[in-house]
Formats: structure tokens, C-alpha cells, sequence
């Protein structure tokens, strides 16, 4: 009986150490599914990541591509209007000598056709600068002119002329004044300046996603709010990193991108398209937000820059003031035509 007691005992603890590793087993594979698991979900991500890196930089490339033509396109526009400044000095020298031998004229005749003639000029030269060039300016100190003129001489119906010019300056008044040279100084000096924006970074875009939540709980219940927000900001920090913030080897087409979409609102401008340009604006504005750090006062002035570009009407509509030249028009052919004969004398009986 004493012989087998130790016999029995002894397999008793063989057999207990061999069924208690079991747990630790089954542990040890949960966690290597757990690891297999981390590892795909981590493979399944670079994956994303990767695909749209791609696309970003195809979509980039094809924008630089954009921006080359839509400079070409510039250029072409910038000497036509150089041509067109060089020919409206040419003019306006020309206007500067007619009136002042008009006036010599006028002043040694006294002759009021002369007078006429000259203010029909600038009426017909107001008109096609409103008319062809939007030039507001120039079309009402035209008209100014005209009724400066008319206001020195003395013949019936020039009341009638003066009235009517009036009203036309009163409608060019009501036209918003926009200084386009201004607008396309300040577009030239956001292409300047985009090149030397800083972009934002990783950490800023996390910092800007993130919102803050209410305080945490004390004990086990914020010991888990915590394990929750750390998983929740490694998440945020992976997608945000992914999305918001470009890769050195990308940095250069955001830049670029963000020239030819100044580019682009200069060209409408140029062209005084006013769909265009606001198109324009609002996408440089989405363009600077979501790549660029919002924080640094260069990109706070270039937003606020734009978004009063985007208010903008470089086409306003414009008043119609043919009829000033119509009225004298008619008092010249009034003027011209021959005087009506009177009754013929009655026969000597």
C-alpha cells in the first residue's frame, strides 16, 4: 500500500502542470491573431496611403501642365493690353490736339458749328471707351467736358443737349469705380509671396481636427477614457497626417498649384469675367486652408485678400448714354437744314 502512494502522487503532479499551460497557450495565440490582425489592418492603410499619394501627385502634374498654358495664355493677354495702353496714349494725344485747335477756332471765329463738332467728338470718344473698353473714368471727364464746352455758348436748343448729359453723368455716377490696376498689382504680389507660404504640418492639422471633450472621469472609469482617447488620436494623427499635410516630395506641386489658381483669377480679371473670378478666388481661398498653415499672417493677409477679390464685380453693367449724342445730333441737323421760305409776295395788279 505505502509503495504506490508516492507513485500516485507523483503522477498527480505531473498531470496538474501539463492541464494548467493550457490558458497560456490559447493566450499566446490570441495574441499572435491579434498581432496578424494589426499587421494586415497596418498593411491595408500604407496601401490607402499610397494609392492617394498617387493620385495627388497625377492630379498635380496634370495642374502644372494647366499652369503652363494658362501662362502662355497670359502672356499672350498682358502684350495685347500693353498694345491697347500704347494705343489709347496715342489717342488721347491725338484728343489733346483736336480740342486745342478747336479751340483756337472757336476762339477766333466764334462760330458754334465748330464748338458742335468738338463735342460730338468727345460724345462719340465717351461713348466707345464705355462701350469697348469699360472705361468709366475716361467716358464721364468726356461728358464733363462736353457740358463745360456748351456751358460758354449761347444758341437755341444747347439746353436741351446739356440736360440729357447731365442725366448720362448722373447714370455713370451709379457705376461701382473698380481700380484694375490695383487688383492685378495685388494678384501679381500673392504670386510672389505664394512661394514663401509655410505649409501646415501634421501636428497643426491633428491640433485643428481634434476638438476638446469634457473633462475625464476619476478611478477605472477614466483610466478607460483615457486608453480610448489615446487610440482615438493615434487614429485622427494617422488620417489627418494622410490627408491635410503633403510629403516633402509633394510640397513643390502645392505651391504650384496654388500659382495657377492665382493665375487663373488674374485671367478673368483681365478678361472682367465675373463667374470666373469668383470661381477663382473661392478656390485659391479652399486651396490656402487646406494645405497651408493658417496661423502665419502671410496666409491670414492673402485669405482676407481674397475673399474681398471674391465680392468683386470686374463687369458691372453699364448705362447706356447714346442718347446724349442723339439730342445734339439733332440740333446739327436742325442747325443744317435750310431756312423754310416765306409766302410768296401777291402780284402786282
Amino acid at each position: 500500500m505505502s509503495t504506490n502512494l508516492p507513485a500516485d502522487g507523483h503522477a498527480a503532479g505531473v498531470a496538474r502542470p501539463g492541464r494548467s499551460s493550457r490558458p497560456w497557450v490559447g493566450m499566446a495565440f490570441l495574441v499572435a491573431l491579434i498581432a496578424l490582425a494589426a499587421g494586415a489592418w497596418s498593411l491595408q492603410e500604407l496601401r490607402q496611403v499610397k494609392s492617394r499619394t498617387e493620385n495627388l501627385a497625377m492630379e498635380l502634374r496634370r495642374a502644372g501642365d494647366r499652369m503652363e498654358a494658362a501662362a502662355r495664355e497670359s502672356a499672350d493677354l498682358r502684350a495685347q493690353v500693353g498694345e491697347l495702353s500704347n494705343h489709347n496714349v496715342g489717342v488721347d494725344r491725338t484728343l489733346a490736339e483736336t480740342r486745342a485747335a478747336l479751340n483756337q477756332v472757336v476762339q477766333s471765329n466764334g462760330n458754334v458749328d465748330f464748338a458742335l463738332a468738338e463735342v460730338e467728338y468727345l460724345l462719340i470718344l465717351a461713348e466707345q471707351r464705355l462701350t469697348l473698353m469699360q472705361d468709366v473714368e475716361t467716358a464721364k471727364g468726356a461728358l464733363q467736358a462736353v457740358d463745360n464746352r456748351l456751358a460758354g455758348l449761347q444758341a437755341p436748343g444747347l439746353d436741351a443737349v446739356r440736360g440729357q448729359i447731365n442725366a448720362d453723368l448722373l447714370r455713370l455716377a451709379q457705376v461701382p469705380v473698380i481700380d484694375y490696376s490695383r487688383w492685378i498689382e495685388e494678384l501679381g504680389e500673392l504670386t510672389t509671396g505664394a512661394k514663401t507660404l509655410p505649409l501646415r504640418t501634421a501636428a497643426q492639422a491633428v491640433a485643428e481636427a481634434t476638438t476638446d471633450g469634457a473633462s475625464p472621469a476619476q478611478g477605472w472609469r477614466g483610466f478607460l477614457h483615457a486608453v480610448w482617447q489615446e487610440l482615438r488620436d493615434t487614429v485622427v494623427v494617422t488620417r489627418t497626417a494622410a490627408e491635410l499635410s503633403p510629403f516633402p516630395a509633394e510640397q513643390h506641386y502645392v505651391v504650384q498649384n496654388l500659382l495657377l489658381r492665382i493665375e487663373t483669377a488674374r485671367l478673368a480679371l483681365l478678361r472682367r469675367d465675373s463667374r470666373a473670378l469668383h470661381d477663382a478666388a473661392a478656390s485659391t481661398t479652399d486651396w490656402l486652408q487646406r494645405w497651408f498653415d493658417g496661423g502665419d499672417p502671410r496666409v491670414r493677409n492673402a485669405l482676407n485678400r481674397l475673399q474681398v477679390l471674391a465680392t468683386l464685380d470686374p463687369a458691372p453693367p453699364l448705362p447706356d448714354i447714346t442718347s446724349s449724342l442723339e439730342t445734339l445730333r439733332a440740333l446739327t441737323r436742325e442747325r443744317a437744314a435750310p431756312a423754310s421760305p416765306g409766302p410768296a409776295p401777291a402780284p402786282v395788279p
